[in-house]
């Protein structure tokens, strides 16, 4: 279990930064997937940037490395069959953390032409996904 967890919450993203954390990749993993309510039977499958696996296939593999490993990648995501995913990252210090993030909705109503601020102004007039 990871000694000390930030969290942060967005509308659609949910980011966990895991700090001073000595467990194998595997038990990470389901400590953030349990996090957010999911199981393995809820994995539809995992990827990396090439590769797509099954869960009993990462699992094999992500028990021989520890989550601080340098060499594990910030690429992974669990994808759950509702959709959301669970997607390794890294920030320019090196410090790996999980975001989990839902599959937006189609607004009931979508623009054909907008301005500069779609672009630009996100943070601050985002549609209501």
């Amino acid at each position: 279990m990871p000694t000390n967890i930030q969290e942060e919450e967005h509308d659609d993203i949910v980011v966990d930064f895991v700090v001073d954390y000595d467990e194998s990749l595997l038990k990470e993993t389901i400590y953030f997937m349990e996090q957010h309510g999911k199981t393995i039977e809820d994995v539809a499958f995992v990827s990396s940037l090439s590769q797509g696996c099954t869960w009993p296939a990462f699992a094999e593999v992500a028990l021989k490395f520890q989550a601080d490993d340098y060499d594990v990648s910030e690429h992974i995501r669990i994808a759950f069959n509702d959709g959301s995913w669970l997607e390794r990252c890294q920030d320019d210090m090196g410090n790996k953390y999980w975001t989990y993030m839902v599959q937006p909705k189609k607004p009931e109503e979508l623009e054909t032409v907008v301005d500069d601020r779609f672009i630009t102004g996100w943070k601050h007039h985002r549609i209501a996904w």
